[in-house]
């Protein structure tokens, strides 16, 4: 069998807010298919629901690029989902860093609000809550 995907470093939850980020979840072919993008953004509101209530997910299209509040480590390869409390994307979080997800070991971090509201300003796929 392949030798484990090393685990990234102990998620730090000292500053979680909302926003959850993780990277290592679509690849750039992914994130160029919109119709596996909706599957994929399905799929992972489902598992994160589980944690509590989520308000949007989205995934940054390849050459996607912003100004202002968005923060450069938001863009490419990852998908960043809004919790309706920092309590649900805290515990998100810490059960989804270090998985494997395809191959690929997920690391979790915290954004903030505004940079999920100016994520949703450029090209991305974007999935709300019903």
């Amino acid at each position: 069998p392949p030798p484990a995907a090393p685990r990234p470093p102990a998620l730090d939850t000292s500053n979680a807010t909302a926003v959850v980020m993780l990277a290592n979840m679509v690849t750039e072919a992914e994130l160029n298919n919109a119709e596996e993008m909706v599957e994929i953004l399905e799929d992972t509101k489902q598992e994160c629901e589980k944690h509590g209530g989520v308000l949007a997910i989205a995934a940054p299209k390849p050459g996607a690029a912003g100004e202002g509040a968005l923060d450069a480590s938001a863009i490419g390869r990852k998908v960043l989902v809004h919790f309706e409390t920092a309590a649900a994307a805290t515990a998100c979080a810490l059960e989804l860093h270090g998985k494997q997800f395809d191959g690929r070991t997920v690391e979790a971090t915290f954004a903030s609000e505004e940079t999920f509201t100016a994520l949703l300003e450029l090209p991305c796929h974007v999935t709300k809550a019903a």
